[in-house]
């Protein structure tokens, strides 16, 4: 197999400001067309409101085992924003080396705001009125209960996994 150069969690742009829970985690689906190194993680962020934001962010490379999602690999990144605008974010600093291998892993994305400003990440929801109703497929869900890191492991079924703040994509470009 090929190893890819980058790996996209959208197949474009979503303008979308994500409404994500302060301090609270997100799981969404990502497939991995080939095997990639995750080295970089790279997000945008959207400031709608103006004023001075700080907001720390981590994100987890989950796998699916059965109904528990297990920690693979982390990366985090505090970063802040002084003016209304869109921000491109670039996290480095993995947990450890590792190769992606193809196939659907799972993103956990955890964010602590320092007000409850309008600063979220970009990405796209999806328009499903019946939330994560897909036979035999676990494709996303939030956290009820707040924490303050992310969880090694998840069961899937203490997530909400109805609605569409449970099926949130934010825009994600993961590369080599």
């Amino acid at each position: 197999m090929a190893q890819l150069l980058f790996e996209k969690s959208l197949p474009y742009y979503g303008p979308s400001r994500l409404s994500v829970n302060n301090a609270s985690m997100t799981f969404c689906a990502m497939n991995f067309n080939d095997s990639i190194s995750f080295n970089t993680v790279n997000m945008v962020f959207l400031n709608e409101a103006g004023g001075n934001r700080s907001m720390s962010v981590s994100l987890g490379l989950y796998s699916l085992s059965g109904s528990t999602l297990s920690l693979a690999n982390s990366v985090s990144s505090t970063f802040s924003q002084p003016a209304a605008n869109r921000i491109y974010i670039s996290m480095t600093s993995t947990s450890a080396t590792q190769n992606i291998t193809p196939g659907i892993w799972y993103i956990g994305y955890w964010m602590s705001r320092s007000d409850t400003g309008d600063y979220a990440p970009s990405g796209q929801y999806i328009n499903l009125s019946a939330g994560n109703a897909f036979p035999g497929a676990f494709i996303g869900g939030a956290m009820t209960v707040s924490t303050n890191a992310l969880p090694s492991s998840y069961a899937t079924s203490d997530l909400d996994i109805t609605g569409q703040d449970a099926l949130l994509v934010p825009f994600i470009i993961m590369s080599a």
